[in-house]
């Protein structure tokens, strides 16, 4: 399944996530737990979706971020 949108890169201190809305975790077969591959600007990492204040988040370690050009505040 593959499932394609806009978000902006959310910081916490030296962490940072993205979050999956609801339509497109729909489009992944709902489950918040989920093993994922996330491609940003052609770089690809593994990570696993988790629930996190009613919302559905994959953390975005800083060597991706590095590695896909992106910060924390960036719209991708």
């Amino acid at each position: 399944m593959k499932t394609t949108y806009q978000t902006v890169v959310i910081g916490f201190d030296n962490h940072a996530a993205i979050e999956i809305p609801d339509k497109n975790l729909a489009e992944l077969g709902g489950n918040r737990r989920a093993p994922l591959k996330i491609t940003i600007n052609n770089h690809t990492y593994q990570s696993t979706a988790t629930g996190v204040g009613g919302k559905c988040m994959v953390v975005f370690p800083q060597r991706e971020r590095d590695a896909s050009g992106v910060a924390s505040g960036d719209e991708i």
